[in-house]
């Protein structure tokens, strides 16, 4: 005969055995219907994150009145504020066309493209670094980005043109390969890779070179 002890433990053990039995039942009927979720809506959710992003507050931001060029050394002397517009970056080939901000946060990504302040600006002769979303609207289609494919970025103080050369796949922490010194002028653009929801620790990187500027 048991004890009433030996009864307790007895009943423990079999409520024990349902709950993990329920808890498992769970967890696999949830990872089903997770995994037909992103199959059959994954596309639906990146246009609803793409609108949330685009919805932003609006805000005071300095003026880009002032921004100069010296016309003989083609420095900028006065540079754009912060967390300002100034100017569009377009690759005709993948229909990519978006503004640019300075500053690479998570507002202004949600804009369009990050420009990364540690780094040079278009026209000075050095490593450009820019980011972008990987959602529909933003750089989606910069993956299917060729050699020799070109890419514009137009200023509010000049009209740069830049050829690819490289593209390639990184992890998130190689830095080295999104060098702030280069020989020549260098624009890096870069994106979470590859499609999927949250952040990866992948980028999808372009490489080019300027060919052709003018000053205005």
């Amino acid at each position: 005969m048991q004890t009433k002890l030996e009864k307790q433990t007895t009943k423990t053990k079999i409520v024990l055995k349902v709950i993990t039995k329920y808890l498992v039942v769970a967890f696999f009927f949830s990872s089903f219907f997770i995994s037909l979720y992103l199959i059959f809506f994954g596309n639906i959710t990146t246009t609803y994150v793409t609108f949330l992003n685009n919805i932003s507050i609006e805000e005071v931001i300095p003026s880009n009145k002032d921004v100069k060029v010296d016309k003989k050394t083609h420095k900028i002397t006065n540079y754009p504020g912060r967390n300002t517009k100034y100017g569009t970056l377009e690759i005709k080939n993948v229909d990519i066309k978006l503004p640019i901000y300075l500053g690479d946060s998570y507002k202004n990504l949600s804009k369009g493209i990050g420009h990364y302040a540690g780094s040079m600006f278009p026209g000075e002769g050095g490593a450009i670094v820019m980011a972008g979303h990987n959602n529909k609207g933003y750089l989606y289609n910069l993956y299917d980005v060729v050699i020799d494919n070109i890419i514009n970025i137009n200023t509010i103080y000049g009209k740069f043109k830049y050829k690819v050369y490289k593209t390639d796949i990184i992890k998130d922490n190689e830095s080295e390969k999104l060098p702030l010194v280069t020989s020549e002028e260098t624009l890096m653009l870069y994106t979470c890779y590859p499609h999927t929801l949250g952040r990866t620790d992948k980028r999808f990187v372009v490489y080019a070179h300027l060919v052709e500027a003018s000053y205005d």
